[in-house]
Parts: C-alpha cells; structure tokens; sequence
C-alpha cells in the first residue's frame, strides 16, 4: 500500500495547529480504529512492532497511515 502524501500533514501536528470539535475527535479515533483493524488484511499483523505514523489531508477523517520497520 502507498499513499500520495503530498498536502497532508503528520496527525499530531494537526492536532496542535487547530482546535477539533469532540465530535470531530471521536470521528478521527473511530477511523483510526478501522484503519487499525482493516490492516490485517494486508498482512500487517506486525503493525505494532514497527514505528506507525498517521497523516491527515483534508478532511479530518482523510487518515493515511505510514509504518516504518
């Protein structure tokens, strides 16, 4: 899987930039969560042992996720 992260920017500077609405937070959690779970279908079981970062583009819900092994 590859992303295009051009116009994205790493999750937690998002986070710091501007102020998200707690339905916009839960929105985000929920999404991360599914990106989370649909990874095992790509063989990415070893997700948690590899550095993981996430990317946001536009939209808070538009999440890109980066692992480095």
């Amino acid at each position: 899987m590859r992303y295009a992260l051009a116009g994205t920017r790493m999750l937690s500077q998002a986070l710091r930039a501007s102020k998200w609405s707690m339905t916009e937070m839960l929105g985000c959690v929920c999404r991360l969560a599914e990106i989370l779970e649909d990874s095992r279908h790509y063989a990415l079981d070893f997700l948690f042992f590899c550095r993981t970062i996430f990317f946001v583009g536009d939209d808070w819900l538009d999440l890109r996720l980066v692992y480095l092994r």
